[in-house]
């Protein structure tokens, strides 16, 4: 894969339009797509959701979900 597929995937997932994931999945297979999302620390929840379903994964396998459930916020005053 070239240097920027995760930057990519990531802006696609995050603030892309119809077309622009029609353009990313022409280029990358889903399966590929999917496996490059896991490996996002800072994907936002929405984008982690349709990816992990689209891709048919486990959400639990995707870094921004673990990595979001080691940094718990502290209590809300």
């Amino acid at each position: 894969m070239e240097c920027n597929t995760r930057f990519l995937i990531q802006r696609v997932l995050e603030y892309g339009v119809m077309n622009d994931w029609e353009l990313l999945k022409q280029k990358y297979s889903i399966a590929d797509i999917g496996y490059e999302a896991m490996q996002i620390k800072d994907l936002d929840e929405v984008s982690a959701s349709f990816i992990a379903t689209i891709a048919d994964l486990p959400l639990e396998k995707f870094r921004c979900y673990t990595t979001k459930q080691l940094n718990k916020a502290h209590w809300i005053s």
